[in-house]
């Protein structure tokens, strides 16, 4: 692959730094593993920085027996500059999708689809009986400014939230629950230059006995960096609309 591609999924990845290039817009392709207390990490992520949720799919449960720690994977897939989008395209795109599915596939393989059925949660924390998990479940995602990844020991929904993860239920400022409801959450701003994590929200020392991974299209948009005269949410619906996406906002990643 070329530089102006991608490179194969790893736990972490890091951003270009804007005082290299002028990249204002990014997507990210990430898988969570439910048993990874540090989460899917991007690296690079500067001051004023917006990180965002836009898809999530998969599932996972709660409740299991102890479990082998599976790390996340996470991939930038594509980045635009001026309103030029940076990406590889027809054949020469096979190569990004192609490292992500078979990442994908293992992340999938590691756990025993048949153990993921005791308190099951999607990434936006829903069971299956419709509510809101409060305690654990769904995806919890921390920005530079949290300090590290945060657990449910240190960053507490309160009891409304059961029914749906709105942000009137939890602390403001350092991490959020993507939350696609109405009044929802699905993105925030970091105060501080860092590392953001993306894992799945449990308690710190509760993460062995998860099962299952959540599928996540996540992007970041540079304000400073964006084109004259382009407002935030014209440069989003862009970011939203580089391919490829048909990869990452619908596969099913089997734990369900």
């Amino acid at each position: 692959m070329s530089d102006s591609t991608s490179t194969p999924p790893s736990s972490t990845v890091t951003l270009p730094s804007s005082a290299d290039t002028s990249y204002w817009g990014f997507k990210i392709m990430i898988g969570v593993s439910s048993n990874d207390p540090e989460g899917a990490q991007i690296a690079g992520l500067e001051a004023k920085d917006y990180f965002g949720i836009s898809e999530m799919a998969g599932s996972a449960s709660f409740s299991t027996v102890n479990v082998k720690l599976i790390k996340g994977i996470v991939n930038v897939v594509n980045k635009i500059v001026d309103e030029t989008v940076d990406i590889a395209t027809d054949e020469a795109a096979a190569p990004i999708m192609d490292a992500w599915n078979e990442s994908l596939k293992a992340l999938e393989d590691a756990f025993d689809e048949d153990k993921i059925d005791t308190k099951v949660r999607d990434g936006w924390g829903k069971a299956h009986d419709g509510g809101y998990a409060i305690d654990e479940g769904g995806v919890l995602v921390c920005l530079p400014q949290a300090g590290g990844p945060l657990y449910h020991d240190d960053f507490q929904l309160e009891s409304g939230a059961s029914d749906g993860r709105l942000p009137k239920y939890y602390p403001q400022g350092k991490a959020f629950f993507p939350c696609n409801k109405p009044g929802g959450l699905l993105y925030l701003q970091a105060s501080e230059a860092g590392t953001a994590h993306v894992l799945a929200y449990d308690s710190k020392d509760a993460f062995k006995d998860n099962q299952g991974a959540y599928n996540i299209e996540a992007w970041v948009l540079r304000p400073d960096l964006m084109p004259a005269g382009m407002t935030f949410e014209e440069g989003l619906e862009k970011i939203l609309s580089m391919p490829p996406n048909t990869a990452i906002a619908n596969p099913d990643p089997g734990v369900s």
